[in-house]
């Protein structure tokens, strides 16, 4: 219970620290270069295993072709995708949640949409002010700081972009989010191997007494 608490306290520090760098103008956002599909696969091979664990399925699609490097704050554009896809795994208790990612140069858009109980049209804005929560999602004995929705519309915004939801109570919802991401014509990250390295070639380098299996009275007891 006390480290539960702690990381829920952690949590708000975290969370309003954030928000006063954000209204205060003083969040600087870094410049990465971002291999976007390897970005993606890490985010879907992580939400996936916790859909499982829930007992939904988790769908994940996006364009055939996407730029290969684009520009973005790669710790931030996680931190806005890990809670949509968290959230919506949350509040998900049958169904699935899709994974929907869009690039139409230079704009991206990434869609989360789940089977949940849906949001109240009342709430639909309420959701993104701090420490809010829909009426539908207060019986859920996950909580959270509340300060997730705020924080991603307000890095989302700082980025070039906005998140917008829709939704129908018992049906579900679909958070949508548009953001800037421009591609990088000339990336200078190496691209990653595409195979898997099985050798090299060239001569051993390695010691073959170090692969002589040892003989068992060595370690007889």
């Amino acid at each position: 219970m006390v480290r539960r608490s702690a990381d829920h306290l952690s949590g708000l520090i975290d969370g309003i620290l954030d928000i006063s760098k954000i209204e205060a103008g003083r969040l600087y956002l870094s410049r990465d270069e971002v291999r976007l599909s390897d970005f993606l696969d890490q985010l879907v091979g992580m939400f996936r295993l916790q859909a499982a664990a829930r007992g939904i399925d988790f769908v994940f699609k996006r364009l055939a072709v996407l730029p290969v490097v684009v520009y973005a704050d790669e710790k931030r554009l996680r931190q806005i995708l890990i809670n949509l896809l968290s959230n919506a795994i949350k509040f998900t208790q049958a169904g699935s949640v899709h994974f929907v990612v869009h690039y139409r140069s230079p704009v991206a858009e990434f869609e989360v949409i789940d089977t949940g109980p849906g949001i109240q049209v009342g709430d639909l804005e309420r959701i993104f002010a701090p420490f809010e929560r829909g009426a539908l999602g207060v019986s859920q004995p996950q909580t959270g700081t509340g300060l997730g929705l705020t924080i991603s519309r307000l890095l989302a915004g700082v980025m070039g972009g906005d998140i917008r939801v829709t939704s129908a109570v018992g049906t579900g919802s679909n958070f949508r989010m548009k953001i800037l991401l421009s591609e990088v014509t000339n990336p200078t990250r190496i691209a990653p191997v595409e195979a898997p390295i099985y050798g090299y070639h060239g001569p051993p380098q390695d010691d073959p007494d170090h692969r002589r299996r040892p003989h068992s009275s060595r370690f007889a007891a």
